[in-house]
């Protein structure tokens, strides 16, 4: 059996945007009779009115916040309960003083299940703030500084790129590579098709380590990651 997993944002929809409604369609009728499954560092809450029901229900599993929290038949079941430390998070607010970009729009700092996402821009911000933080970004690499950074001041955990303006952190080991425990016992996974989000060399690094992951916990299954910038990527890929 061929097991396909996808990203949420810059895959099936713009990031904080619903997904397109013509690509909807296609994809909803594609996915039929299918072992498809959604992974997302989002939360379900987030992931569900922009999908819609049926893609949701579609699909064998929905695991959200990096795996954390996995969802089956619209029920709940908690990997992590993980939450940051007051150093963590006093940590990224003197990121932020730091931060020569000044535009923040709402909370920085969101609380998932078993991960935070720190948002450079804030959780609310237009899509105008966004793009001017991305080209910003693309002359300072503060994103990539501050990832960095966090890393190497809290060595014991996970920390990524979320979006173009966000970075994920979480516990180790609690990531997105943990979703493939779950196929451990699905004995009929012969393949494994992922598709995510790579628009940068930092995201592209990362999806590699995953994969070599994946491959050393089921060395029988062949694995394809497909890495998408945007949704139409994806739609062209799967011919829809």
């Amino acid at each position: 059996m061929k097991t396909y997993i996808f990203d949420v944002d810059g895959v099936l929809a713009l990031p904080n945007q619903p997904i397109e409604p013509h690509f909807m369609r296609m994809f909803e009728h594609w996915m039929l009779k299918k072992d498809v499954y959604i992974c997302t560092n989002n939360t379900y809450q987030n992931i569900m009115p922009r999908l819609g029901r049926r893609i949701i229900d579609n699909c064998q599993a929905v695991f959200t916040s990096g795996g954390n929290s996995i969802w089956r038949e619209n029920k709940e079941h908690v990997v992590s309960n993980w939450r940051p430390s007051y150093e963590l998070i006093s940590y990224l607010e003197s990121l932020l003083k730091m931060s020569d970009f000044k535009t923040r729009s709402g909370p920085n700092i969101e609380y998932r299940t078993g991960l935070i996402n720190f948002s450079l821009v804030g959780k609310t911000a237009t899509e105008d703030e966004i793009k001017r933080y991305q080209q910003w970004d693309k002359i300072s690499k503060e994103k990539k500084t501050f990832t960095e950074s966090i890393k190497k001041t809290f060595p014991y955990l996970s920390v990524c790129f979320g979006s173009d303006t966000s970075i994920d952190i979480g516990e180790t080991c609690n990531d997105k590579a943990q979703i493939y425990q779950y196929f451990r016992l699905k004995t009929n996974v012969t393949s494994v098709f992922h598709s995510t989000y790579g628009s940068n060399r930092g995201m592209q690094e990362s999806i590699k380590d995953l994969t070599e992951h994946y491959m050393s916990i089921n060395k029988k299954a062949v694995y394809n990651t497909f890495m998408s910038n945007s949704p139409k990527d994806t739609q062209n890929y799967l011919r829809l």
